[in-house]
């Protein structure tokens, strides 16, 4: 993932690219006070210890905690370095929103550590703005939503909408082990503040070698879309799923139920 830093008028630019359809009540001067509050954020949500240019980027130093210190976070110091990756501008209605992505690097002398099972710890927090005192306030705040990307990697997330004023974000992430090759799509809802679904959308193993003629090549795809035609009773749209196998192909549909989440439609 591109790595935006708030001194730069490219940070908001690129962004907007991202959140065009999102966030057209917000405007460059309000986007740009909640940028510009990049440390005090930092510090603010990590009980930062201080803003370090240890490792050639601003990221807040901290220190986990007994249960903290559980995941893995900390660098060969025993700290924690957390940078800030990517801001979204949204709306929920009227109200203007913000979801900021945080990611926590582990470092081995001064250098991110680069393997399958090493990515950053990734940490998710939203932001309304106050009309009547005129500043972003915090709303909600998932320190450990967990790992994502693999080789010490992030890769792709997206804003998107997946019913009437349900805004999430879209967690791409994949690696490749022993000649198979995964990848996966995480549903983030943003006005629930939790992980909706998970979905495989890819596996083969085209790069192993079968050791008996038992074994089979495999091949597996799913491809996501959302019926923007029909909304249930919870704004929702229907999640539909379309598996893609060598010789088949099957379509399911997804209804999205309160306690649940997304279940097969019955």
């Amino acid at each position: 993932m591109k790595k935006y830093f708030l001194i730069a008028a490219f940070f908001l630019i690129s962004l907007s690219v991202f959140a065009q359809n999102f966030d057209s009540l917000i405007s460059k001067t309000e986007k740009e006070q909640l940028l510009s509050q990049k440390n005090e954020i930092l510090m603010l949500l990590f009980d930062g210890i201080e803003i370090s240019n240890k490792h050639q980027l601003e990221e807040v130093k901290w220190k986990p905690n007994f249960y903290e210190n559980k995941q893995p976070i900390t660098s060969d110091d025993d700290f924690a370095y957390t940078q800030l990756d990517t801001v979204f501008f949204y709306q929920e209605g009227n109200t203007k929103k913000a979801v900021v992505i945080f990611a926590t690097y582990m470092y081995e002398k001064n250098r991110a550590i680069d393997c399958h099972f090493c990515a950053p710890t990734i940490s998710v927090a939203t932001f309304e703005y106050d009309e009547k005192l005129k500043k972003w306030q915090v709303n909600k705040f998932d320190k450990f939503y967990g790992t994502h990307g693999f080789y010490g990697k992030i890769q792709t997330i997206v804003l998107k909408k997946i019913g009437k004023e349900k805004i999430t974000l879209f967690f791409y992430a994949g690696f490749t082990h022993m000649g198979e090759n995964y990848s996966c799509t995480t549903i983030y809802d943003l006005s629930k503040f939790e992980k909706l679904k998970t979905v495989k959308t890819h596996y083969d193993n085209l790069g192993s070698h079968p050791e008996s003629e038992k074994e089979k090549w495999i091949k597996t795809s799913k491809e996501i879309i959302f019926d923007t035609t029909q909304i249930n009773s919870n704004g929702y749209y229907d999640l539909i799923i379309t598996t893609i196998n060598k010789n088949s192909t099957k379509v399911e549909v997804f209804e999205y139920r309160n306690l649940e989440g997304y279940v097969l439609k019955e």
